[in-house]
């Protein structure tokens, strides 16, 4: 047993411990906070390419009939509710996420949340900015659990902002730095430049919404990055915010064994912001 002196000694470094941790997350939260800052400051930077290259009349229609206008130097900004799982035979985690998705360059930045009651157990941020891809998830906001950048994490980034241009009429419309090629198939192949190459995507659209697909979207695997067919699809075009858009989607890795479906998610808001 603690004498009296010995108590107090020890309830006084207690004390100081859990002060000097409150001041440890406190700095931690008001980093990220300023990095994020910075990350959406870049996104709103003009691309090198000031003129947007020829949008195919098909495509234009689509995001036409989806209400999209031009309002240069604005941000997209996206709310969605989502499901998550990190490997085929796991069970589902649900998430609320918000993206905001530019038009003065190709790029967004997404951030989601696994919850544990009130608290935001794994926090994830995904982007795509500048030419660059990040990867940054982290528990409890504080300890990394994933993270990426270089050639596979821009690639793999990149991949996804084209996949959801569906979900972004608006950027269809006035994004400079994205090339289009129909396909004799009635597909669409959209590209972006990165910081490691061209990354590029096919796109399927119609009234009720359309898919997406990627022959060689890098996939994190122990030890690296696999290049591996990846397809998405979207439905149920509603009224969500400002917009006529798709309200449902999903996406999946195509895998030997089988389509691995790891993300699917709903529209909840849509708004032209900043």
């Amino acid at each position: 047993m603690f004498n009296r002196k010995e108590s107090r000694l020890l309830w006084i470094w207690l004390a100081v411990a859990a002060l000097a941790l409150d001041l440890a997350i406190t700095a931690f939260v008001l980093w990220r906070a300023y990095k994020r800052r910075r990350l959406v400051a870049r996104l709103r930077q003009p691309f090198a390419e000031a003129s947007q290259g020829s949008v195919p009349p098909r495509v234009r229609a689509y995001a036409e009939a989806a209400g999209a206008v031009v309002e240069a130097g604005k941000l997209i900004r996206i709310k969605q509710s989502c499901s998550l799982r990190f490997q085929p035979d796991q069970s589902w985690h649900e998430l609320k996420a918000e993206s905001l998705v530019a038009v003065q360059q190709p790029g967004f930045i997404w951030q989601g949340s696994i919850k544990a009651g009130p608290l935001p157990l794994v926090s994830v941020v995904d982007a795509f900015v500048c030419g660059k891809g990040l990867l940054d998830a982290r528990l409890l906001s504080l300890l990394p659990l994933a993270q990426a950048e270089g050639e596979a994490a821009d690639l793999a980034e990149a991949m996804r902002y084209l996949a959801e241009l569906p979900w972004a009429p608006d950027a269809i419309l006035q994004t400079p730095g994205l090339t289009w090629l129909e396909q004799a198939d009635g597909g669409f192949t959209v590209e972006a430049q990165t910081a490691s190459g061209p990354a590029r995507v096919t796109l399927w659209l119609d009234e009720n919404g359309g898919r997406v697909r990627a022959e060689n979207r890098p996939r994190a695997v122990k030890g690296g990055a696999v290049p591996t067919p990846w397809e998405g699809r979207f439905w149920n075009p509603q009224r969500i915010g400002q917009r006529l858009l798709p309200s449902e989607a999903e996406v999946a890795w195509i895998l030997p064994e089988g389509p691995f479906v790891y993300w699917k998610g709903r529209l909840l808001d849509y708004k032209i912001d900043f």
